[in-house]
């Protein structure tokens, strides 16, 4: 295994009137193994951590936590480099599915393989996973569906039940403990632990048979992501909300890989647009109105996306999206109509309410603030390469940051 404490010294941060910035990391400018990123996870239970996430790649699996990189491979108890899906469980374990290797459990350490040969799993690849409370972990695969309990797998061949497809891409657990399926030329169905409730584009308005991607929305529809059909919403019945480009003006991608839910809405990751944003209950906008520049960042062929605890407890927004071939990207933005450039390395983003986020591109080691007559109003040692303040709503504020770059001084008006 590899620990790398990494300084970023060029990163592509991009700024616009939408207060949107957009960070690269990839193997030319970071330790990042592979520029392949297949599944992105973090902690459920930490709201405290902005930049802390497990990530799967086709050169091994990577923890980064706020500039510190671990890397580990076959050579460090991995049976496959190509990690397809990571699941982080409340009690810390990290699943990882593999694509020809089985699923790896890691904890304290330890890596332990479970595969055809000396489980009960139904299948060597395993695409995607989901939670259910207290202990359970939920497991896509090629071969059928798959739970792990206490280290014993139970599987359901889906074709056996009725079902039109055994191939599983896609899960999700409902807050009601009903599993969310989707599947391979075989759409979507519900599960409640006895009955499966199937939809199919044979008997419901589902526009694709194949399901890449779903996430679920507070009330528990799920909205999924099709690889030719664009994205759909379920809420009961025959009731469907379709998005793409025959049914939403400005729509230009059919094909998407993932959706991923954000405190105000969705995200989906497209295979030749990049990402597309939906708030409440607008339609989904391509990344071009965010005010991302385009296609350079982020990269079209979006494999994955994940966000944080941390944005749904503290209503700020920094999401994570791993590309077929560019990289890891980080979105970060806030509510708000200023952003300020302190220097070519750090950016004061403004929010409503008086919010300040700090974003440099290398770890922020002191950030303070000022009021303009001198007193102390905010002193943090940030973990990471961003932190955000809460100031007083009116008056001039001095922020002064301090990284391993040296100092600088910047002044923005709260309002």
């Amino acid at each position: 295994m590899k620990k790398i404490l990494f300084a970023i010294l060029v990163l592509t941060v991009l700024k616009s009137s939408a207060q949107i910035a957009c960070v690269n990391l990839n193997t030319t400018n970071s330790p990042l193994p592979n520029n392949t990123i297949y599944s992105i996870s973090s902690h459920p239970l930490d709201s405290v951590s902005i930049d802390n996430i497990w990530v799967g790649t086709n050169g091994g699996l990577v923890h980064y936590n706020a500039g510190n990189w671990s890397i580990y491979t076959t050579a460090d108890g991995l049976p496959d480099n190509s990690i397809r899906s990571v699941y982080v469980a409340p009690d810390s374990t990290v699943w990882c599915g593999t694509f020809t290797s089985g699923l790896v459990k890691f904890k304290n350490g330890v890596f332990t393989t479970f595969n055809t040969a000396n489980s009960g799993l139904p299948d060597n690849f395993v695409k995607a996973f989901a939670f259910e409370a207290p202990s359970t972990v939920w497991m896509a695969t090629t071969g059928g569906l798959a739970k792990i309990k206490n280290d014993t797998i139970t599987a359901y061949n889906l074709s056996q039940l009725g079902l039109e497809s055994n191939h599983v891409a896609a899960l999700a657990v409902r807050p009601d403990g009903i599993k969310i399926i989707g599947m391979v030329n075989g759409g979507f169905a519900y599960f409640n632990d006895t009955t499966f409730t199937f939809y199919t584009n044979n008997n419901s308005g589902l526009p694709d048979n194949t399901i890449a991607g779903i996430a679920v929305d507070e009330l528990g529809n799920p909205y999924m992501a099709m690889p030719s059909g664009g994205l759909v919403a379920h809420f009961g019945g025959n009731t469907f909300q379709v998005y793409n480009q025959g049914t939403i003006p400005g729509m230009e991608s059919n094909s998407f890989r993932c959706v991923v839910k954000d405190p105000w809405g969705f995200w989906a990751g497209s295979v030749n647009k990049g990402v597309f944003r939906k708030m409440g209950t607008g339609n989904f906008i391509n990344q071009a109105n965010l005010g991302i520049v385009t296609p350079a960042v982020p990269a079209d062929f979006i494999l994955c996306g994940h966000f944080t605890p941390y944005a749904f407890k503290n209503q700020y927004l920094t999401g994570w999206f791993g590309s077929d071939q560019e990289g890891l990207y980080n979105i970060t933005a806030v509510t708000g109509v200023n952003q300020t450039p302190v220097d070519n390395s750090v950016t004061l983003w403004q929010g409503t309410n008086g919010q300040l986020l700090v974003k440099a591109d290398s770890k922020l080691l002191q950030v303070q603030a000022y009021s303009i007559d001198g007193r102390l109003l905010a002193d943090n040692q940030p973990e990471g390469t961003s932190t955000l303040l809460q100031l007083p709503n009116t008056g001039m504020v001095v922020i002064r940051t301090v990284t391993a770059k040296g100092v600088s001084v910047g002044k923005v008006v709260v309002e």
